[in-house]
């Protein structure tokens, strides 16, 4: 095999092998190894370092940047919606909610005008009944959905109402009951703690 000075070589029956730096005679090369040490070694123990296995290094690309009329670069510049774009971008991710959750408290009005669209003609006993419902319906909803609260305005007036919603309550296990806040509620509303 003819080698030249700057070929890179490997040594044929070890590993390792280098560049080489000068000769010897006809015989002995100069080896270079990567380390900066340089060895004599017989040129027919040496063998060309083949390419075969390596990658060949790729030309880098020539990216050509196309000419562009300036006008024409902002007639097109001009067609995009740059604030329809920002506004989607500033839009508040929608709220994932799971059908799992529910409102941990809540606040029912149990005043029969918000009960019902009219209550002319119906005696305060019938009256009482229809918010005694509705009561007991809100609570037990309230209850089954693991609410950790739920507020019922009764109103003041005679008390009659508040009693009767205390009666029921007392026949409830799991819940604990007071007076609702009084700066937001005055004396007008009870408060169920559902543990």
């Amino acid at each position: 095999m003819k080698f030249n000075i700057g070929d890179q070589v490997n040594f044929l029956n070890e590993p390792g092998g280098g560049s080489i730096s000068a000769f010897k005679g006809k015989s002995i090369a100069i080896v270079r190894m990567d380390d900066g040490l340089e060895i004599p070694y017989a040129v027919d123990k040496l063998v060309h370092k083949s390419n075969q296995h390596e990658k060949p290094k790729e030309e880098p690309k020539k990216i050509e940047i196309p000419q562009i009329d300036p006008d024409v670069f902002l007639n097109e510049v001009k067609k995009i919606p740059v604030e329809k774009i920002i506004r989607e971008k500033e839009k508040p991710l929608p709220k994932k909610v799971s059908k799992a959750r529910t409102p941990i408290e809540d606040e029912v009005d149990l005043h029969i005008e918000n009960l019902l669209p009219s209550h002319r003609g119906m005696s305060n006993g019938e009256i009482i009944d229809v918010q005694l419902r509705h009561f007991t319906k809100a609570l037990d909803n309230a209850i089954r959905n693991n609410y950790y609260k739920i507020v019922f305005i009764h109103g003041v007036g005679k008390g009659r109402l508040r009693e009767e919603i205390h009666t029921l309550l007392e026949t409830y296990s799991g819940i604990t009951y007071r007076a609702a806040s009084y700066e937001r509620y005055g004396w007008g509303a009870t408060e169920v703690l559902i543990r």
